[in-house]
């Protein structure tokens, strides 16, 4: 396993605790998310697990798709 150290999103730290990545960036910062790399939750920008019987929001710093392993696993091996 790689871990992307030198990846540093979202690109402002100060998000509360309830924001998503953005999904038009993946928490670069671009004009969805006013540059910020984050969104409120209720944003229709915002980052939801790739799993589609999952419904949760991406946090803005996690550098993934899946918002759990478990999720990921069953996604590949199940496809639910």
């Amino acid at each position: 396993m790689t871990i992307m150290s030198n990846v540093d999103i979202p690109k402002d730290k100060h998000y509360p605790n309830d924001a998503a990545q953005c999904d038009e960036c993946g928490g670069f910062g671009c004009p969805a998310c006013e540059d910020k790399g984050w969104v409120p939750p209720e944003s229709p920008h915002k980052r939801k697990c790739l799993r589609e019987s999952c419904d949760k929001n991406i946090p803005p710093g996690h550098i993934a798709v899946y918002c759990s392993n478990e999720c990921a696993f069953l996604d590949a091996t199940l496809g639910v």
